[in-house]
């Protein structure tokens, strides 16, 4: 292909430097990277429905032209000619189309998954186990619903401003009910009662007291630390 249509780079006196090729080069990468981020997040916690795959088409081409520019500049910097901007553009946006629809299909698949999992959490046993957790349902225990990781869970606040007073306060409360306390880490802590665990984990402060997550199965994830 002759050099006047081989690339829009080919009569820049003098051609871009490997600096700034490998500069523009990375910009585009990085971009990509960012939409795949922010998008594959996007899709796990609300799933595809908002994001038609429309938009897929429509998005992936902007970065993909500017990682075409890229890789353009990268070839005319470290060999001295490209085959043309717009063969190089093509192939960059069916490989970045390609990809970022397989990553959102696993986003989608993930997503799919974990409400499945908050669907199936609550059965009716551990209802009633979160709901007889007297008595604190004295302190408005809120509902019992799934999460994501697949815990039943409820939550009450409690009039607390560090860790140990509101960990005090639970055990004091559920000691009248039967349930011994058990394994504590700087997060969270369980009890247990005809052999039913709860675990018991800190969740948001504010200036009334502490929120406390209530779970009776499922994975322990970390919350904020509380002074």
């Amino acid at each position: 292909m002759s050099d006047d249509v081989g690339s829009p780079f080919d009569d820049l006196d003098p051609p871009p430097g490997r600096l700034v090729a490998l500069g523009a080069f990375t910009g585009g990468v990085l971009l990509l990277i960012a939409i795949a981020i922010v998008w594959g997040a996007l899709t796990i916690a609300y799933g595809a429905e908002p994001f038609p795959w429309i938009a897929v088409v429509i998005v992936t081409a902007i970065p993909a032209m500017l990682l075409a520019i890229g890789v353009d500049m990268m070839l005319q910097a470290f060999r001295g000619s490209s085959p043309g901007y717009w063969p190089i553009a093509a192939v960059t946006y069916v490989l970045v189309l390609v990809g970022l629809v397989a990553l959102l299909k696993a986003a989608e698949t993930q997503y799919a998954e974990q409400t499945a999992r908050m669907d199936a959490a609550c059965t009716a046993s551990d209802v009633a186990v979160l709901q007889g957790l007297s008595p604190l349902v004295a302190h408005d225990l809120s509902t019992p619903a799934g999460d994501r990781d697949g815990n039943c869970m409820a939550s009450v606040h409690v009039p607390a401003t560090t860790r140990d007073s509101a960990f005090t306060l639970v055990s004091g409360e559920l000691s009248t009910s039967g349930w011994v306390s058990g394994a504590v880490d700087a997060m969270t802590q369980t009890y247990t009662r005809d052999g039913v665990t709860v675990v018991v984990r800190l969740g948001p402060v504010d200036d009334t007291g502490i929120t406390l997550d209530f779970m009776t199965r499922g994975f322990v994830v970390t919350s904020q630390p509380v002074g």
